[in-house]
């Protein structure tokens, strides 16, 4: 019923015919926007590290703290 850049919203019913409404986040990591990338469903600027050489800290490389 509804998409923003990390993630869906579906709208159905469930086994027992009830109505049900679930919110599902795109995979962390993915492009979202210019410099940007999907972190826990919400579209947020990449963090690059200069240094010698350019990395980026991906949320995708990161554990689940909760």
């Amino acid at each position: 019923i509804g998409r923003s850049d990390c993630s869906f919203t579906c709208q159905g019913k469930n086994a027992k015919g009830q109505e049900r409404i679930t919110r599902h986040n795109l995979v962390d990591g993915l492009p979202c926007g210019p410099c940007q990338e999907c972190c826990r469903g919400v579209c947020t600027p990449v963090d690059f590290a200069f240094g010698n050489s350019l990395t980026l800290k991906s949320c995708a490389n990161q554990k689940d703290s909760s």
